[in-house]
């Protein structure tokens, strides 16, 4: 009835999993609320059951419960997805779009020239100032999304820097263009 849960006492469920890998090694199982889950903690077992292969030895990687068919995302994707021709695209899409060398070479770059870019605002606001690390976060993640996806960059780390620190020498397009990323930003918190 309660599986493994009276274990998890003490423990946060991140350390709790990390304490189970420790004593069961890469792959183990836990049943949470009579839900059966496998855990795997190596890329390679994760990488296997991952095969394009309609041979595969793991043909449902999902379980699909009613809650995923209520909010309509089952079946889409590459984790949520049981139907082995579309996650077959989708794995292939993914693989082919984003796993290059020259895409993850490129996110490395976007990440710390933006992540730089940050830190620069960081010390214009000076240490007196206090820092709200989850806001920039989102605007960080946010901006870092759309520049891989799109190419584009939404300038929402500098946006949220010029809502802290208004500057009255930006033009006014600047300053709607600031209003809008700030408002895009706060429509997802």
């Amino acid at each position: 009835m309660f599986g493994n849960i009276h274990q998890k006492f003490g423990y946060e469920f991140n350390d709790w999993l990390m304490s189970l890998h420790k004593k069961y090694g890469d792959m183990f199982e836990i049943n949470l609320a009579g839900q059966r889950t496998i855990i795997l903690c190596n890329t390679e077992l994760i990488e296997n059951m991952n095969i394009t292969s309609t041979k595969t030895k793991y043909p449902i990687r999902f379980l699909v419960t009613e809650g995923f068919r209520e909010y309509g995302i089952n079946g889409t994707g590459i984790v949520n997805n049981v139907d082995l021709k579309s996650w077959k695209y989708n794995r292939q899409f993914f693989t082919q779009a984003m796993m290059t060398p020259s895409f993850n070479h490129q996110a490395v770059e976007c990440t710390n020239k933006l992540w730089s870019e940050m830190e620069s605002y960081w010390k214009n606001l000076g240490e007196n100032h206090e820092l709200d690390l989850i806001r920039w976060m989102h605007r960080f993640s946010n901006e870092m999304i759309f520049i891989i996806s799109t190419g584009v960059k939404t300038n929402c780390v500098a946006s949220y820097y010029y809502t802290l620190v208004p500057n009255n020498d930006l033009n006014e397009k600047e300053k709607e263009k600031i209003k809008e990323s700030e408002d895009f930003i706060k429509s997802l918190e």
